[in-house]
């Protein structure tokens, strides 16, 4: 074999792995377009359409995980409370930890919280917004057990709490 063979060889090679390169994009690309760019446009009208069709909007509860949050969770709990979505279709529950209330009694992330629960629970008139307090001793499992340690406080641990 001459040089110039194995040169023509090795462009038909680097061609032949562009194409297919090339096809191998297009095809990429023709999946990206169906599946990704051709998603519904979903709206509260297209939900409450849709809700009215099948008996109801679904029902979901907002779980949010709070420690040492006592600057913003007053601001976070109100801008949860302004969704455009049914009051009734929906709760928020707050958690937060035992570790925190025990640290600092007067000022808490919890006590803040139960105070703004009060105030839209009494608005609405049902327990719209619920504060849930996870045990130091809290496993962190789901469901879970009071192991009597003293457990890491986490987000997973708290959301956990929250599913008993």
């Amino acid at each position: 074999m001459t040089l110039t063979t194995i040169l023509v060889y090795l462009v038909m090679i680097l061609f032949g792995v562009g194409v297919a390169n090339l096809y191998r994009h297009l095809f990429d690309m023709y999946r990206f377009e169906k599946t990704y760019l051709k998603k519904p446009d979903i709206d509260v009208r297209n939900v409450m359409a849709e809700a009215s069709s099948n008996g109801g909007l679904p029902y979901f509860a907002i779980m949010v995980p709070a420690r040492e949050e006592v600057g913003v969770i007053e601001n976070t709990i109100r801008r949860l409370e302004q969704f455009d979505y049914p009051k009734y279709s929906y709760e928020i529950l707050i958690i937060t930890d035992e570790r925190e209330v025990l640290s600092n009694p007067h000022e808490n992330t919890t006590t803040i919280a139960r105070i703004v629960a009060q105030e839209l629970n009494d608005k609405y008139h049902r327990p719209f917004v619920k504060v849930a307090i996870v045990p130091v001793a809290f496993d962190g499992y789901y469901p879970g057990q009071i192991n009597g340690k003293d457990n890491r406080s986490t987000k997973g641990r708290a959301l956990n709490w929250a599913l008993r």
